[in-house]
């Protein structure tokens, strides 16, 4: 009778598990709704909504431009081998590298000299969702989605 009553037990906590599982605010989605509670469900159908993303340059010496974000990976910095390469004295040899896994997109900073900032914040490695601004060196970008 005692193992009828601990099994029912773990099976209430499963559900309870689970039902938490499924209504807890997601991060990292890219739509950036994320942050509204949207199930799991909702996050992946978002996600695959919007498979294109740019990079809007407010300030620098790209200012106006936009550059859209087509590969896995996306590095920034002031020479030549980099995707985006920013002419900013304040912009290390390779400075930044944005990722695009699993629909989500992942920032992370190649031990750059002034680092990078993610809505004024200085951040090493964060997940990136939309409207976010990136500042790098002197040049201010908005990540905008499709």
């Amino acid at each position: 009778m005692s193992m009828l009553v601990i099994g029912a037990a773990a099976g209430v906590v499963g559900l309870l598990f689970i039902g938490y599982l499924a209504t807890r605010p997601m991060r990292g989605c890219v739509c950036g709704r994320c942050r509204k509670s949207l199930t799991p469900e909702l996050r992946c159908r978002l996600s695959a909504e919007h498979p294109n993303a740019w990079l809007e340059f407010r300030t620098g010496p790209m200012q106006g431009q936009k550059v859209l974000l087509t590969e896995r990976q996306t590095r920034l910095g002031s020479v030549g081998s980099n995707t985006i390469v920013l002419s900013d004295p304040a912009v290390s040899q390779e400075h930044v590298c944005i990722e695009r896994k699993a629909g989500s997109f992942y920032l992370r900073d190649l031990q750059s000299t002034n680092g990078v900032y993610v809505n004024a914040v200085r951040r090493r490695k964060v997940v990136l969702a939309a409207d976010d601004t990136l500042t790098i060196g002197n040049s201010e970008m908005i990540l905008r989605f499709a």
